[in-house]
């Protein structure tokens, strides 16, 4: 569905079957990419056109918005001023991959689909290994540096450069990498798991971060991520509970996932487990 909406435009009739998020029916195109930062404060993301326009736009957003969510909100209203419901349904057209009669051109989907794609290292490293999904597209975001850490908020101007920082230490600008990677409390995890951080390394070389050597190479992109995962949850625990990091705790968790994680893994690997214990401290 999210591909063909990019495919097609909609001419809005009684708005019923038309996304007000999504769709592409205004000038400025879809609401979710023209107002990202209004379209991050919806409490209705499925919200039809007829759904938004009978209750008021304020009806599926939240209480509080972002300055740039609020200037975007202002352009909306006076977009949405100039639109009327009718009776009839709404009626959707092609503007991309179309031939005779408005019908799909297979054929040139594929090569649009095709066209200028990009690669990524990352890839194989992510969802190849043996994670829960939720970890692996964590990972995935991770290495985008795409996670919600404060430099992203800054650039959203839901923080501003005063409330960037770490909040695990004094560092100015709390990025991915920093989070994950070089913040002290990072650092000290990464050196007792025996994994030595480059100090200029990126998170979005993690497929080349060195991995102690009694870690196979089979499993190691899976002990990676398990070690960001962790890190991870372990800054949200500082962040919205306030609990202190602490180092054997973190290393617990880990050593706990790993024995949740062996039955992920083929036969002929779940042995490898008891290396990652010993890693992370256990026996």
């Amino acid at each position: 569905m999210p591909l063909y909406r990019c495919l097609t435009r909609v001419e809005i009739g009684d708005g019923g079957r038309t996304s007000f998020w999504h769709d592409d029916w205004l000038p400025g195109g879809p609401l979710s990419i023209s107002a990202a930062a209004l379209y991050s404060h919806t409490t209705s993301p499925e919200a039809t056109v007829a759904q938004a326009l009978a209750g008021g736009i304020d009806s599926i957003l939240a209480p509080r918005l972002s300055r740039v969510g609020a200037r975007e909100l202002d352009s909306l209203r006076a977009a949405l001023d100039e639109v009327a419901l009718g009776d009839g349904a709404d009626r959707r057209s092609l503007t991309r991959c179309s031939g005779p009669r408005n019908k799909l051109i297979t054929g040139a989907l594929y090569r649009l689909c095709n066209f200028g794609g990009v690669s990524s290292a990352n890839a194989g490293f992510i969802w190849r290994c043996h994670t829960p999904s939720r970890v692996s597209f964590f990972g995935w975001l991770l290495t985008l540096s795409r996670v919600q850490t404060r430099d992203t908020l800054l650039r959203k101007t839901i923080v501003d450069a005063a409330g960037a920082g770490c909040p695990l230490c004094d560092a100015t600008l709390e990025t991915a990498s920093h989070m994950t990677l070089h913040c002290p409390v990072a650092a000290r995890f990464w050196s007792t798991v025996g994994v030595e951080v480059p100090r200029d390394f990126h998170v979005r070389d993690l497929h080349l971060l060195p991995m102690p050597s009694s870690i196979s190479m089979e499993t190691a992109p899976t002990f990676a991520l398990l070690c960001c995962w962790q890190l991870w949850k372990q800054r949200n625990a500082a962040v919205f509970r306030g609990e202190v990091p602490s180092l054997p705790l973190l290393l617990k968790l880990c050593r706990d996932d790993a024995t949740m994680w062996r039955g992920r893994f083929p036969d002929s690997q779940r042995s490898h487990i008891d290396a990652w214990h010993v890693c992370l401290g256990g026996t």
